[in-house]
């Protein structure tokens, strides 16, 4: 019984706590306002990445970073046979 309840109160906290809105806390940083009403995408506050701006995407994980890396690339182009196709 104990067991149970124990199971019943902890998938209650984590619904309870997956349902908060945490992002409420960052809701001031972006209040950006035009006088159009539009966003201005000249303005680097609207882009939520762009390569001038730093973001923790731009970040490598330490454990990572003493890795060798590898300038090759491997790039594959699909082209239907529809292309080629008289139908």
């Amino acid at each position: 019984m104990k067991k149970q309840v124990f199971v019943y109160f902890i998938v209650l906290v984590t619904l309870l706590a997956s349902c908060s809105d945490k992002y409420q806390i960052f809701r001031s940083n972006y209040k950006f306002k035009s006088p159009e009403g539009k966003p201005d995408y000249s303005n680097l506050n609207y882009w939520a990445a762009h390569p001038w701006k730093w973001d923790p995407s731009d970040s490598i994980p330490a454990p990572l970073r003493a890795e060798i890396k590898d300038s090759l690339a491997d790039v594959f182009f699909f082209i239907s046979y529809h292309l080629y196709s008289q139908d």
